[in-house]
């Protein structure tokens, strides 16, 4: 059995938020044009695969989004029913670099750059996981620790 040791909490962050897939172009280009004050609301969630959106009952990702938004997280992916869930107005700070710079394609590249500009301007970037018995949070901020939290599951399945 191998396990990584990581040197960073950058190194962390790249393992959780850019391995494996991210949301399409499409739904970055969604968040980014979300993000044009006045906002609507401050937090939003946003299902990149709808025939995915039953694997997660609502009540629990309205839990993790309420979690999230309590850290002051401003971008978080859930990777197994690819949810996105993020603050306008930390996405908004990338919104005009992100239109000028990036082809919104199903390349996986303005994730990156999404994930990239929000990590260099200090913005809080989460990764959530589905466990047996909930939700596990990893919050990354640049020069900090990384800061873990639970959602406990509500029903069983």
């Amino acid at each position: 059995m191998s396990f990584k040791l990581f040197k960073s909490t950058e190194d962390k962050m790249v393992e959780a938020m850019l391995y494996g897939m991210g949301p399409d172009g499409q739904a970055v280009q969604n968040l980014i044009e979300l993000s044009t004050p006045p906002y609507p609301v401050d937090f939003v969630t946003i299902p990149c695969d709808s025939q995915k959106m039953n694997f997660c009952p609502p009540a629990e990702v309205f839990a993790i989004s309420e979690a999230l938004g309590s850290s002051g997280v401003g971008l978080a992916w859930f990777q197994e029913p690819e949810i996105l869930f993020a603050s306008l107005q930390a996405v908004a700070v990338a919104r005009d670099r992100m239109l000028q710079s990036v082809k919104f394609d199903h390349t996986g590249l303005a994730w990156r750059v999404l994930v990239k500009l929000l990590w260099e301007n200090g913005t809080g970037l989460a990764a959530v996981t589905r466990y047996m018995e909930g939700y596990g949070i990893e919050v990354f901020v640049k020069g900090g620790k990384v800061r873990k939290a639970f959602v406990p599951r509500l029903w069983d399945d």
